[in-house]
């Protein structure tokens, strides 16, 4: 939450005063006056104007608010026609700017990193870096030289498809930086807010010293391995792959004609050959990260970049025919991008389609054809509601902004079949695993090996979402992407697939954050109407997005709502005899919200659906286990309420054996299997003794095997399930901190015995 407290600042100041006059250089002040300006002047060349305005209203939302206009060829522009015959305005003093140039323009030489960018023979020179010119697009904020006190954000390349490319990545910035991408990947940059002069890497997977031929074909962008690329050949017509090692031939084979279909249903739209790409193939997230999307094209080099773990789903060759759709017809709006490229991809041709159009979390049918639905509804349900509309209009011939109410009759007669049952463990045993144990990657499959070499049975999912918009500190680049988790649904789908490939059963647990660096949205103190509704909207939205996603990935289990907070809390305690109309209102609401959350979940996918309080102490509070299926509570609290570790270990064993005999009566009494989820040491060495434990030496390893084992003992003694969370103490652990190497591994075996 502090991390973004600036930004919050900013809209605050700005909006008590836009007369704000800040005299300062730093990001905070360029950001404040940005928004004091409310304007905003896109200058570049004739080439990128439709594609530059179609994003205008995204990029009017940024800085509170902006008045975005295109003025043309440059600052000094005076009011003329273009030969698409559209006005240009003139430039306002006032306004900040966002230029749109060439390498070679001289106003980019006048800023601040001149010395260090300098194309040369079809070279880009970035310092001691080199690279061509063609693939490198060049995105800087900076003071304006121009318009004092306001941020310049410039878009620079000298490959007019390197500029066009980055546009729906991009937002009006005010955080000093530069960033080179090198094929569409980050690949320097330089930290100006810092007063940093040189151009540092930030993708070392990314080569620079790739080779162009004219059919547009890079190899120097596919990334290397120690044991060498395999390639794989033809794929389809147009189509050929490589692979790192780790991805099978079947797979990417059978992801090649499914890509080809897409070109295909592309090339019907545009009236257009799609042309040669190249498909390259990874089966784990690589150290960098991994974009949101299971795949990434790069329209200017014809390459593809897929994430293809074996067993994982695929995006159905979408990102690859969203590619050549916004290469063919920039100046499209963003849903129709969005609709146009599932349909290419034939989300629209699934037995679930009745489902989906019968959901009751569907959207509108005015937000299928919104560009801002998407940070609003998860993928699954929304894409394969856009490609019927498409599939729907072309079938007629008819415009989909004028054919709504025609397409929601259409809608309302699809019937699909229930989602197919799905069996998952009564008595799970394992662990969890957060964004900071690098999902899907080399490492994350490290540590689900140790876990499962360790004894355990599942692997729970925790990942965050946020249905706010990512403020990015001011960046002028971020990646486009819906409704998903903070990092990015790829890495917990390849986590999913590498999991479930040893044998590991999958649960997603999501949670719902009040900001992408805040605390939980459940946490936060609600006292109005909208408040609560707010949250239960965006519950909704998490459930039926985690659900579908579980469908998808093969997942057996979705949490509801982790981290709950007091706001699970739906059964009055016994000191409110004669409860007043506020606190039985509030009690109706909250209940129901949550079985509209836990219906939403059920009406996506036939696995187990669970709710977890934070302390088990707490299941007389809720009076909503008959709706899911197992009673899960944590048992942090046992640990955390001691008095700064004070209480002897025999006495923490003794408040086990309370606290566990009394959930388990109460599961008893529910007829549901008891699972105490999630518990153990949260984040640090310090978590076993108490809060306000900051000081003194690091709790005793020992001590905290002591009461895993104790913790093991007892969810066997109830036969209950028992998902621990990271485990930690003064060795590195099965899941990236704390507890590892053999010690560990036999300490996990314990504690997770069956």
């Amino acid at each position: 939450m502090l991390r973004h407290s600036w930004v919050l600042s900013l809209l605050l100041l700005a909006a008590c005063d836009r007369r704000l006059d800040v005299r300062e250089t730093g990001s905070l002040a360029l950001g404040q006056n940005l928004y004091r300006a409310g304007a905003l002047d896109v200058e570049g060349p004739e080439f990128a104007s439709p594609a530059a305005q179609a994003q205008f209203a995204r990029w009017s939302s940024h800085a509170g608010g902006l008045d975005v206009r295109w003025i043309g060829g440059g600052a000094d522009a005076t009011r003329e026609s273009t030969s698409h015959g559209e006005a240009i305005q003139p430039a306002r003093s006032h306004a900040g700017r966002m230029l749109l140039c060439d390498f070679s323009a001289g106003e980019l030489a006048t800023l601040p990193p001149a010395g260090a960018v300098r194309e040369e023979d079809g070279q880009l020179h970035l310092g001691p870096h080199v690279a061509s010119a063609a693939d490198c697009c060049l995105i800087l904020v900076c003071i304006d030289p121009l318009r004092d006190h306001l941020p310049l954000t410039v878009v620079a390349g000298s490959n007019p498809k390197r500029i066009l490319s980055a546009l729906p990545n991009l937002r009006p910035g005010w955080r000093r930086e530069g960033l080179v991408f090198l094929r569409g990947r980050p690949w320097l940059r330089l930290d100006l807010e810092r007063g940093g002069s040189e151009w540092t890497i930030v993708d070392r997977g990314t080569s620079s010293g790739s080779d162009s031929d004219e059919g547009g074909s890079v190899h120097g962008d596919l990334r290397h391995s120690g044991n060498g690329l395999v390639d794989h050949g033809q794929l389809a017509p147009d189509l050929t792959g490589s692979s790192e090692p780790g991805v099978s031939h079947a797979e990417i084979s059978d992801y090649g004609l499914v890509c080809a279909a897409a070109l295909k249903r592309a090339a019907s739209i545009t009236g257009e050959p799609s042309g040669a790409w190249r498909i390259h193939a990874s089966s784990s997230v690589p150290a960098i990260g991994w974009p949101a999307e299971l795949a990434q094209a790069d329209e200017p080099t014809r390459t593809l970049q897929v994430l293809l773990p074996p067993g994982s789903p695929t995006d159905g060759g979408r990102n690859l025919a969203w590619a050549v759709l916004f290469a063919n017809q920039p100046a499209s709006p963003a849903w129709w991008l969005d609709a146009a490229s599932a349909w290419c991809a034939g989300l629209h041709q699934s037995e679930r389609l009745g489902l989906l159009a019968n959901h009751p979390e569907r959207p509108t049918l005015e937000e299928l054809i919104s560009d801002d639905a998407s940070g609003r509804y998860s993928p699954y349900l929304l894409r394969p509601l856009r490609a019927e509309l498409i599939e729907w209009c072309r079938l007629r011939d008819c415009d989909p902004e004028t054919s709504l109410a025609e397409f929601g009759e259409h809608l309302a007669s699809l019937r699909g079949g229930e989602p197919v049952s799905i069996e998952f463990q009564a008595t799970p045993r394992g662990a969890f695993l957060r964004a900071d144990g690098d999902p899907g990657s080399r490492a994350g499959r490290a540590a689900l090996e140790n876990l499962f070499a360790a004894g355990a049975t599942t692997i729970a999912l925790a990942y965050d979402l946020c249905f706010d918009p990512d403020p990015g500190q001011g960046r002028a680049w971020q990646p486009q992407r819906a409704l998903g988790s903070v990092l990015g649904d790829a890495s917990w789908l390849a986590a999913s697939a590498q999991a479930q490939a040893l044998g590991l059963e999958v649960q997603l647990w999501p949670t719902v954050l009040a900001s992408h660096s805040g605390v939980p949205a459940a946490r936060l103190v609600r006292v109005f109407d909208e408040q609560r509704k707010g949250l239960y909207d965006q519950l909704a939205a998490s459930a039926t997005h985690a659900a579908l996603m579980a469908e998808a990935s093969g997942a057996r289990v979705v949490s509801i709502g982790y981290d709950l907070g007091q706001s699970i809390v739906t059964r009055l305690q016994e000191e409110d005899l004669e409860p007043n109309e506020w606190q039985l209102e509030a009690q109706r609401v909250k209940r129901e919200g949550w079985t509209r959350a836990i219906s939403a979940a059920r009406a996506s996918f036939n696995g187990g659906v669970v709710l977890a309080t934070e302390d088990v102490r707490r299941f007389d509070s809720v009076d909503l286990w008959s709706e899911v299926d197992a009673l899960a509570g944590g048992l942090f609290p046992v640990f955390e309420g001691t008095d700064q570790g004070q209480i002897p270990l025999w006495r923490l064993k003794e408040l086990f054996v309370e606290h566990l005999s009394l959930a388990d009566q109460r599961a008893e009494e529910l007829g549901l299997p008891l699972w105490i989820a999630p518990s153990g040491f949260r984040a640090t060495l310090y978590a076993a003794r108490g809060p306000g434990a900051d000081g003194g030496a690091p709790a005793n390893a020992e001590r905290q095997a002591h009461l895993l084992e104790a913790l093991g003992h007892g969810a066997r003694v109830h036969g209950a399930g028992l998902l621990v969370w990271k485990l930690t103490s003064e060795e590195r652990d099965l899941l990236g901190r704390g507890l590892g190497g053999e010690r560990a591994r036999d300490l996990l075996r314990t504690v997770l015995a069956p």
